[in-house]
């Protein structure tokens, strides 16, 4: 999906798509909303409807509610773990300037200020964009006088760094992760 047919950089991105879509025998469909952010949902869903295999995106508007819930789910991870009664939560994000980083953010917070929490700034850490990073995110907050004893790791690379750190033994904390593969989902139910 583009906004037009004539920005350079986006008939540039759907070439190199339509290039290697066809080298994997798959076909590119584009669809544009002439300038108008309002038809994106329209459109995704357009295409949604129809099965595509998968959906590249350029946006132009600023609302992408329509393409994900990551705030919702990382609500009720949250809320999930505060109803174990965990006080003090470390959230752990990628790039703060990306929108899946700030949707997964507020749904942390929006959990916090439901359950009557103020948030703790030192608990809360992004730009993180390896799991090297992560795991030395992690171990930092433990080493504190009030230390997390939940983490929430919210991308696929934080929630490795994180569960390396985890199944290492070296500190008991819960911990989620958003976009988990299975090996994190275990380490989850082991830290719960």
């Amino acid at each position: 999906m583009t906004a037009d047919f004539t920005n350079l950089f986006q008939a540039g991105v759907a070439s190199g798509a339509e290039r290697e879509l066809r080298r994997a025998g798959l076909q590119l469909i584009i669809v544009s909303t002439d300038d108008t952010p309002e038809r994106e949902p329209e459109l995704a869903h357009a295409m949604i409807d129809r099965r595509v295999s998968a959906l590249l995106m350029m946006p132009d508007g600023d609302h992408r509610d329509f393409l994900t819930d990551d705030d919702r789910a990382v609500q009720q991870a949250a809320e999930h773990l505060l109803q174990l009664g965990h006080r003090h939560i470390a959230a752990l994000a990628g790039r703060l300037d990306s929108f899946r980083a700030a949707q997964r953010l507020s749904g942390y917070r929006n959990a916090l200020a439901q359950a009557g929490i103020k948030e703790d700034p030192r608990l809360v850490v992004g730009d993180l964009t390896t799991p090297e990073q992560a795991r030395d995110v992690v171990i930092r907050p433990l080493h504190q006088p009030a230390p997390p004893t939940a983490v929430l790791a919210l991308n696929l690379g934080i929630s490795t760094g994180v569960l390396v750190e985890r199944l290492a033994g070296h500190h008991a904390f819960a911990f989620i992760g958003l976009e988990s593969c299975e090996a994190a989902a275990d380490g989850a139910r082991s830290g719960g």
